[in-house]
């Protein structure tokens, strides 16, 4: 089964960008182009996965993550914030709110998909060995 990998971006060149690298990364892709579609979509199909950026229409990337983070039907899905906001203030403020990445746009290919790795190797060890993760997580912030 293909890793599931929800693209949360209202920029629609970003999702044709990221789509196609996703995809050729052999990652299942679906997307949303607003916070609302996203957080409805994370319930209905929870996927593997979510790349979030923070620059919605309908609401911040940060209120997202905070609905995401306090729905125990979501809580548990790891989310890579991807965004051109670089600042380390935005930086922090997103990892405290939960998320396991913070990426800057743009992104290399190389490097979102070997965050995406990073991310999912204890999940997809555990679900698909029924062992325990090799190593607990911790947000690429703190290493």
């Amino acid at each position: 089964m293909k890793t599931q990998i929800l693209l949360v971006d209202d920029n629609p060149d970003c999702r044709k960008i990221f789509g196609l690298y996703l995809r050729y990364m052999g990652y299942e892709l679906s997307e949303a182009k607003s916070g609302r579609e996203g957080i409805e979509h994370a319930k209905n199909a929870r996927p593997d996965l979510m790349i979030l950026d923070l620059g919605l229409p309908d609401m911040t990337g940060f209120e997202v993550l905070e609905m995401l983070k306090r729905d125990s039907t979501t809580a548990a899905i790891p989310v890579i914030v991807q965004t051109a906001w670089a600042m380390d203030n935005i930086r922090t403020r997103a990892l405290q709110a939960g998320a396991a990445a913070f990426l800057v746009k743009p992104t290399s290919p190389v490097v979102l998909n070997e965050t995406i790795k990073l991310i999912l190797a204890p999940i997809l060890s555990t679900s698909h060995a029924g062992l325990p993760p090799r190593e607990e997580f911790t947000p690429l912030a703190a290493r």
